[in-house]
């Protein structure tokens, strides 16, 4: 009798085993699905071709001007960001600490999309104080550097002002990070 349970309950988990082997597909089906994907992702990387920045005039928050060019021989975080979007509050601490972090070569550049005067932005960065510099007049801006797809998108500058990559969306700061050391290191 025990010798029955067994050879039942041996035979009941071998039939689990192969029932549950053949749920995930063929391996055809799941080689088709992989190579997919794979293609989706290389699409998505190929959407972006780097290409030098445009030399915008770029305006502080106290109505003082500066050319993008002006930044060149560091590498440049550009920042574009809205004050009623719920990353900025996010966005802004790590870019502070970027900018504190890696002074020595990198150049940390803030510009709000908001549409309207700079005294809004000024407002929300009175009650919300960062290090770095925050300029406005972001939406003419971001249409020279080819738009945006998410908020906030940060253009990586090369020291000679190419545009080395867009990071569309709030990433976590080590990521941004990891893109500057890369660079660095590399001495691009």
């Amino acid at each position: 009798m025990r010798d029955t349970a067994t050879f039942i309950a041996t035979a009941a988990l071998a039939a689990l085993l192969v029932a549950s082997a053949g749920c995930g597909g063929s391996d055809e089906s799941a080689g088709k699905a992989a190579e997919r994907d794979a293609g989706e992702e290389r699409q998505t990387e190929a959407t972006f071709e780097p290409f030098i920045a445009p030399d915008v005039l770029l305006e502080r928050l106290d109505g003082t001007t500066v050319q993008i060019s002006e930044y060149r021989g560091k590498f440049v975080l550009l920042a574009f960001f809205t004050t009623w979007n719920k990353d900025t509050a996010k966005l802004m601490p790590i870019m502070a600490d970027i900018n504190r972090r890696f002074y020595k070569n990198v150049n940390v550049l803030c510009v709000a999309l908001d549409r309207g005067k700079a005294s809004a932005v000024r407002s929300y960065f009175t009650a919300n104080p960062v290090d770095v510099p925050i300029f406005v007049g972001g939406e003419k801006i971001v249409g020279d550097f080819g738009g945006y797809r998410a908020v906030p998108t940060v253009y990586v500058l090369m020291r000679d002002g190419e545009v080395f990559e867009r990071i569309d969306g709030l990433k976590l700061q080590r990521h941004y990070e990891e893109v500057l050391i890369k660079l660095i290191s590399h001495r691009l």
